[in-house]
Protein backbone atom coordinates (compact mmCIF):
# COMPACT_ATOMS: atom_id res chain seq x y z
CA UNK A 1 0.00 0.00 0.00
CA UNK A 2 1.32 3.27 -1.03
CA UNK A 3 1.62 6.10 1.79
CA UNK A 4 2.35 8.86 -0.55
CA UNK A 5 0.95 12.29 1.98
CA UNK A 6 0.30 11.96 5.68
CA UNK A 7 -3.56 12.11 6.75
CA UNK A 8 -4.71 16.06 7.50
CA UNK A 9 -3.68 16.34 11.11
CA UNK A 10 -6.21 17.56 13.94
CA UNK A 11 -8.03 20.55 13.22
CA UNK A 12 -6.84 23.87 14.86
CA UNK A 13 -8.80 24.64 18.32
CA UNK A 14 -12.76 25.26 17.81
CA UNK A 15 -14.32 28.85 18.67
CA UNK A 16 -15.35 27.84 22.09
CA UNK A 17 -11.69 26.16 22.50
CA UNK A 18 -10.15 29.41 20.90
CA UNK A 19 -12.45 31.38 23.88
CA UNK A 20 -11.54 29.87 26.80
CA UNK A 21 -7.61 30.59 25.50
CA UNK A 22 -7.75 33.83 25.14
CA UNK A 23 -10.24 33.97 28.56
CA UNK A 24 -6.71 32.11 29.97
CA UNK A 25 -4.19 34.63 28.25
CA UNK A 26 -6.09 37.56 29.83
CA UNK A 27 -6.14 35.77 33.19
CA UNK A 28 -2.79 35.23 32.99
CA UNK A 29 -1.85 38.67 31.57
CA UNK A 30 -3.66 40.23 34.14
CA UNK A 31 -2.04 38.03 36.86
CA UNK A 32 1.47 39.19 35.02
CA UNK A 33 0.47 43.30 35.54
CA UNK A 34 -0.38 42.59 39.28
CA UNK A 35 2.60 40.38 40.04
CA UNK A 36 4.81 43.05 38.34
CA UNK A 37 3.38 45.98 39.86
CA UNK A 38 4.21 44.15 43.28
CA UNK A 39 7.47 43.02 42.55
CA UNK A 40 8.99 45.97 41.32
CA UNK A 41 8.21 49.18 42.97
CA UNK A 42 6.98 52.30 40.78
CA UNK A 43 5.72 50.61 38.00
CA UNK A 44 1.93 51.75 38.44
CA UNK A 45 2.99 55.38 39.29
CA UNK A 46 5.15 55.34 35.96
CA UNK A 47 2.27 53.58 33.71
CA UNK A 48 0.22 56.56 34.85
CA UNK A 49 2.83 58.66 32.32
CA UNK A 50 1.62 56.10 29.26
CA UNK A 51 -0.45 58.42 26.93
CA UNK A 52 -2.82 57.58 24.33
CA UNK A 53 -0.04 58.73 21.91
CA UNK A 54 2.08 56.11 22.90
CA UNK A 55 -0.21 53.58 22.43
CA UNK A 56 -1.12 54.13 19.56
CA UNK A 57 2.73 54.12 18.28
CA UNK A 58 3.18 50.94 19.84
CA UNK A 59 0.21 49.24 18.12
CA UNK A 60 1.38 50.38 14.96
CA UNK A 61 4.64 49.11 15.51
CA UNK A 62 3.62 45.81 16.47
CA UNK A 63 0.82 45.62 13.53
CA UNK A 64 3.97 46.15 11.45
CA UNK A 65 5.71 43.61 12.82
CA UNK A 66 2.91 40.76 12.72
CA UNK A 67 2.52 42.23 9.15
CA UNK A 68 6.24 41.30 8.51
CA UNK A 69 5.57 38.28 9.87
CA UNK A 70 3.07 37.68 7.19
CA UNK A 71 4.80 38.77 4.86
CA UNK A 72 7.70 36.25 5.72
CA UNK A 73 5.37 33.32 5.52
CA UNK A 74 3.58 34.58 2.27
CA UNK A 75 7.17 34.91 0.33
CA UNK A 76 8.26 31.42 1.29
CA UNK A 77 4.80 29.49 1.53
CA UNK A 78 2.75 30.90 -1.69
CA UNK A 79 5.02 29.99 -4.58
CA UNK A 80 4.87 28.40 -8.04
CA UNK A 81 3.44 25.97 -8.47
CA UNK A 82 1.34 25.92 -4.69
CA UNK A 83 0.06 29.14 -4.40
CA UNK A 84 -2.32 29.78 -1.90
CA UNK A 85 -2.83 33.30 -2.32
CA UNK A 86 -2.15 36.83 -0.11
CA UNK A 87 -5.58 36.12 1.98
CA UNK A 88 -4.71 32.63 2.89
CA UNK A 89 -1.07 33.15 3.70
CA UNK A 90 -2.48 35.85 6.28
CA UNK A 91 -4.60 33.66 7.83
CA UNK A 92 -2.28 30.93 8.52
CA UNK A 93 0.52 33.07 9.20
CA UNK A 94 -0.90 35.43 11.54
CA UNK A 95 -3.27 32.40 12.86
CA UNK A 96 0.22 30.15 13.73
CA UNK A 97 1.86 33.46 15.53
CA UNK A 98 -1.31 33.73 17.98
CA UNK A 99 -1.45 29.97 18.67
CA UNK A 100 2.30 30.42 18.94
CA UNK A 101 1.01 32.77 22.36
CA UNK A 102 -1.81 30.93 23.32
CA UNK A 103 -0.33 27.33 23.80
CA UNK A 104 2.61 26.02 25.94
CA UNK A 105 5.82 25.31 24.01
CA UNK A 106 4.05 27.24 21.02
CA UNK A 107 2.88 23.92 20.27
CA UNK A 108 -0.37 25.41 18.64
CA UNK A 109 1.62 27.44 15.87
CA UNK A 110 2.74 23.84 13.92
CA UNK A 111 -0.99 22.43 13.85
CA UNK A 112 -2.22 25.48 12.70
CA UNK A 113 0.25 25.66 9.68
CA UNK A 114 0.32 22.08 9.02
CA UNK A 115 -3.20 21.32 8.93
CA UNK A 116 -4.16 24.71 6.99
CA UNK A 117 -1.31 23.78 4.12
CA UNK A 118 -2.09 20.34 3.81
CA UNK A 119 -6.08 21.19 3.60
CA UNK A 120 -5.40 23.81 0.76
CA UNK A 121 -3.71 20.72 -1.33
CA UNK A 122 -0.03 21.42 -0.69
CA UNK A 123 1.89 18.68 -1.00
CA UNK A 124 3.63 17.21 2.24
CA UNK A 125 7.26 16.95 1.26
CA UNK A 126 6.57 20.72 -0.59
CA UNK A 127 5.35 21.69 2.91
CA UNK A 128 7.85 20.61 5.33
CA UNK A 129 10.85 21.85 2.91
CA UNK A 130 9.19 25.18 3.10
CA UNK A 131 8.45 24.86 6.66
CA UNK A 132 12.13 24.10 7.37
CA UNK A 133 13.70 27.48 4.87
CA UNK A 134 11.28 29.78 6.35
CA UNK A 135 11.56 28.79 9.77
CA UNK A 136 15.84 28.96 9.41
CA UNK A 137 14.84 32.61 8.01
CA UNK A 138 12.58 33.41 10.60
CA UNK A 139 14.86 32.52 13.61
CA UNK A 140 18.49 33.41 11.98
CA UNK A 141 17.90 37.30 12.50
CA UNK A 142 17.43 36.38 16.21
CA UNK A 143 19.90 33.70 16.45
CA UNK A 144 22.25 36.19 15.03
CA UNK A 145 21.24 39.53 17.29
CA UNK A 146 21.16 37.96 20.25
CA UNK A 147 24.89 35.96 19.75
CA UNK A 148 26.44 39.67 19.51
CA UNK A 149 24.75 41.53 21.92
CA UNK A 150 25.19 38.39 24.64
CA UNK A 151 29.05 38.34 23.71
CA UNK A 152 29.35 41.95 24.16
CA UNK A 153 27.57 42.10 27.59
CA UNK A 154 29.44 38.77 28.29
CA UNK A 155 32.99 40.55 26.97
CA UNK A 156 31.54 43.80 28.95
CA UNK A 157 32.42 45.54 26.00
CA UNK A 158 28.90 46.72 24.77
CA UNK A 159 26.68 49.31 26.36
CA UNK A 160 24.20 46.88 28.21
CA UNK A 161 25.14 44.00 31.37
CA UNK A 162 24.28 40.65 32.29
CA UNK A 163 25.31 37.94 34.07
CA UNK A 164 28.04 35.85 32.58
CA UNK A 165 25.56 32.56 32.90
CA UNK A 166 22.61 35.02 31.02
CA UNK A 167 25.21 36.42 28.49
CA UNK A 168 26.28 33.02 27.44
CA UNK A 169 22.76 31.73 27.31
CA UNK A 170 22.41 32.63 23.73
CA UNK A 171 25.41 30.29 23.07
CA UNK A 172 24.62 27.74 24.65
CA UNK A 173 21.68 27.55 22.84
CA UNK A 174 23.10 28.71 19.47
CA UNK A 175 25.55 25.45 20.06
CA UNK A 176 22.61 23.14 20.69
CA UNK A 177 20.66 24.39 17.44
CA UNK A 178 23.41 24.57 15.37
CA UNK A 179 24.76 20.90 16.37
CA UNK A 180 21.34 19.64 16.10
CA UNK A 181 21.10 21.14 12.51
CA UNK A 182 23.99 19.55 11.15
CA UNK A 183 22.64 16.18 12.83
CA UNK A 184 19.59 16.50 11.05
CA UNK A 185 20.95 17.77 7.68
CA UNK A 186 22.79 14.62 7.92
CA UNK A 187 20.42 12.03 8.42
CA UNK A 188 18.15 14.41 5.58
CA UNK A 189 21.03 13.51 3.19
CA UNK A 190 21.07 10.01 4.10
CA UNK A 191 17.25 9.84 3.80
CA UNK A 192 17.20 11.75 0.66
CA UNK A 193 19.79 9.24 -1.11
CA UNK A 194 17.76 6.27 -0.21
CA UNK A 195 14.85 7.78 -1.33
CA UNK A 196 16.05 8.49 -4.89
CA UNK A 197 16.92 5.36 -5.87
CA UNK A 198 13.14 4.11 -5.33
CA UNK A 199 11.01 4.73 -7.83
CA UNK A 200 8.30 7.36 -7.75
CA UNK A 201 5.77 5.15 -7.95
CA UNK A 202 7.06 2.38 -5.56
CA UNK A 203 5.15 1.98 -2.11
CA UNK A 204 6.11 3.16 1.09
CA UNK A 205 8.17 0.32 2.89
CA UNK A 206 6.25 -1.47 5.26
CA UNK A 207 6.49 0.30 8.28
CA UNK A 208 4.51 2.05 10.28
CA UNK A 209 3.15 5.69 9.19
CA UNK A 210 4.51 8.31 11.13
CA UNK A 211 8.34 6.63 11.05
CA UNK A 212 7.53 6.40 6.49
CA UNK A 213 6.45 10.28 7.25
CA UNK A 214 9.49 11.47 9.43
CA UNK A 215 11.90 9.68 6.68
CA UNK A 216 10.50 12.25 3.96
CA UNK A 217 10.38 14.81 6.54
CA UNK A 218 14.76 14.11 6.96
CA UNK A 219 14.91 13.98 3.38
CA UNK A 220 13.06 17.57 2.94
CA UNK A 221 15.53 18.68 5.23
CA UNK A 222 18.92 19.51 2.57
CA UNK A 223 16.37 21.03 -0.01
CA UNK A 224 14.98 23.12 2.68
CA UNK A 225 17.83 24.59 3.36
CA UNK A 226 19.00 24.98 0.04
CA UNK A 227 15.30 26.43 -0.71
CA UNK A 228 16.55 28.97 2.18
CA UNK A 229 19.77 30.23 -0.10
CA UNK A 230 17.64 30.82 -3.08
CA UNK A 231 15.01 33.15 -0.98
CA UNK A 232 17.40 35.19 0.70
CA UNK A 233 18.94 36.24 -2.61
CA UNK A 234 15.59 38.25 -2.83
CA UNK A 235 16.06 41.65 -0.76
CA UNK A 236 12.41 41.35 0.27
CA UNK A 237 13.06 37.82 1.67
CA UNK A 238 15.82 39.27 3.92
CA UNK A 239 13.94 42.26 5.01
CA UNK A 240 10.99 40.83 5.53
CA UNK A 241 12.66 38.14 8.01
CA UNK A 242 14.40 41.28 10.10
CA UNK A 243 11.09 42.98 9.96
CA UNK A 244 9.04 41.00 13.21
CA UNK A 245 12.00 41.32 15.56
CA UNK A 246 13.01 44.61 14.86
CA UNK A 247 9.05 45.98 14.91
CA UNK A 248 8.52 43.50 18.00
CA UNK A 249 11.37 45.12 20.01
CA UNK A 250 10.84 48.21 19.36
CA UNK A 251 7.01 48.26 21.38
CA UNK A 252 9.50 47.92 23.93
CA UNK A 253 11.78 50.89 23.32
CA UNK A 254 8.46 52.74 22.80
CA UNK A 255 7.17 51.60 26.30
CA UNK A 256 10.38 52.67 28.09
CA UNK A 257 9.95 56.22 26.57
CA UNK A 258 6.05 55.79 27.26
CA UNK A 259 6.82 55.29 30.84
CA UNK A 260 9.14 58.34 31.01
CA UNK A 261 12.19 57.42 30.86
CA UNK A 262 15.13 56.21 28.18
CA UNK A 263 17.44 53.77 27.85
CA UNK A 264 19.97 53.16 24.91
CA UNK A 265 18.23 51.07 21.71
CA UNK A 266 21.37 48.35 22.07
CA UNK A 267 20.56 48.29 26.03
CA UNK A 268 16.69 47.26 25.25
CA UNK A 269 17.43 45.37 22.41
CA UNK A 270 20.03 43.32 24.56
CA UNK A 271 16.88 42.60 27.52
CA UNK A 272 14.55 41.51 24.68
CA UNK A 273 16.65 39.24 22.98
CA UNK A 274 17.62 37.59 26.23
CA UNK A 275 14.34 37.48 27.30
CA UNK A 276 13.02 35.65 24.44
CA UNK A 277 14.73 32.59 25.70
CA UNK A 278 11.94 32.70 28.03
CA UNK A 279 9.97 31.49 25.65
CA UNK A 280 11.98 28.04 26.07
CA UNK A 281 9.50 27.55 29.41
CA UNK A 282 6.43 25.52 29.01
CA UNK A 283 4.19 28.99 29.68
CA UNK A 284 2.04 30.37 26.87
CA UNK A 285 3.38 33.26 25.35
CA UNK A 286 6.60 33.00 27.73
CA UNK A 287 4.92 34.72 30.50
CA UNK A 288 6.59 34.11 33.68
CA UNK A 289 9.91 33.61 31.84
CA UNK A 290 10.60 36.63 29.67
CA UNK A 291 9.51 38.97 32.22
CA UNK A 292 12.60 38.64 35.00
CA UNK A 293 14.97 38.32 32.38
CA UNK A 294 14.32 41.55 30.46
CA UNK A 295 13.88 43.16 34.10
CA UNK A 296 17.04 41.94 35.28
CA UNK A 297 19.27 42.78 32.16
CA UNK A 298 17.65 46.72 32.24
CA UNK A 299 18.10 46.82 35.86
CA UNK A 300 21.88 46.05 35.45
CA UNK A 301 22.68 47.90 33.25
CA UNK A 302 21.46 50.86 35.10
CA UNK A 303 17.73 51.27 33.95
CA UNK A 304 14.97 51.94 36.93
CA UNK A 305 13.29 49.15 37.75
CA UNK A 306 9.93 50.84 38.21
CA UNK A 307 10.25 51.97 34.72
CA UNK A 308 11.79 48.82 33.47
CA UNK A 309 8.36 46.72 34.73
CA UNK A 310 5.51 49.97 33.30
CA UNK A 311 8.02 49.32 29.92
CA UNK A 312 7.37 45.21 30.17
CA UNK A 313 3.58 45.45 31.56
CA UNK A 314 2.91 47.54 28.19
CA UNK A 315 4.98 45.84 25.99
CA UNK A 316 3.48 42.69 26.79
CA UNK A 317 -0.23 43.91 26.79
CA UNK A 318 0.31 45.31 23.42
CA UNK A 319 2.43 42.43 21.84
CA UNK A 320 0.64 39.19 23.17
CA UNK A 321 -3.05 41.27 22.76
CA UNK A 322 -2.49 42.18 19.38
CA UNK A 323 -0.89 38.63 18.31
CA UNK A 324 -3.41 36.35 20.21
CA UNK A 325 -6.50 38.91 19.19
CA UNK A 326 -5.41 38.27 15.58
CA UNK A 327 -5.10 35.08 16.01
CA UNK A 328 -8.13 33.98 17.17
CA UNK A 329 -10.04 35.68 14.35
CA UNK A 330 -7.70 34.23 11.43
CA UNK A 331 -7.90 30.71 13.36
CA UNK A 332 -11.76 30.82 13.58
CA UNK A 333 -12.52 31.89 10.16
CA UNK A 334 -9.97 29.60 8.28
CA UNK A 335 -11.90 26.59 7.77
CA UNK A 336 -14.24 28.88 5.93
CA UNK A 337 -11.42 30.40 3.32
CA UNK A 338 -10.19 26.85 3.21
CA UNK A 339 -13.66 25.52 2.31
CA UNK A 340 -14.26 28.29 -0.70
CA UNK A 341 -10.68 27.35 -1.66
CA UNK A 342 -11.34 23.76 -2.20
CA UNK A 343 -14.97 24.35 -3.87
CA UNK A 344 -12.88 26.95 -6.26
CA UNK A 345 -10.23 24.28 -7.38
CA UNK A 346 -12.80 21.54 -7.76
CA UNK A 347 -15.31 24.26 -9.54
CA UNK A 348 -16.17 22.84 -13.40
CA UNK A 349 -14.13 24.73 -16.03
CA UNK A 350 -16.42 26.48 -18.47
CA UNK A 351 -16.38 25.73 -22.07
Amino acid sequence: MAIAEPSTPRTPPSGRQLLIQLLIVVVVMAALVVAIIGLLPGSGRRLSHVTADWIVVAVVLELAAMASYWWTFDLFFSRPPYRIGKRLSLQIGIGELGAFVIAPFGAGGPVVRFWALLKSGMPWTVVITRAVAHDLAFNLPYLVAALLLGSSAALGIGPGHASLDLSLSPLGVAAIVIAGGLWLLWLGKRHQRWLSTRPADAPAPDIARWKWWTVQALAAVPAGLQELFVRFREPQAVISSFGFWVGDCAVLVVGIHAAGGSAPVAVVALAYMLGQLGNLLPLPGGVGGFEPIVAAVLGASGVNLGLAGAAIILYRLVSLGLQSAGGAICIATLPASLRTRLQLKDAPVPL
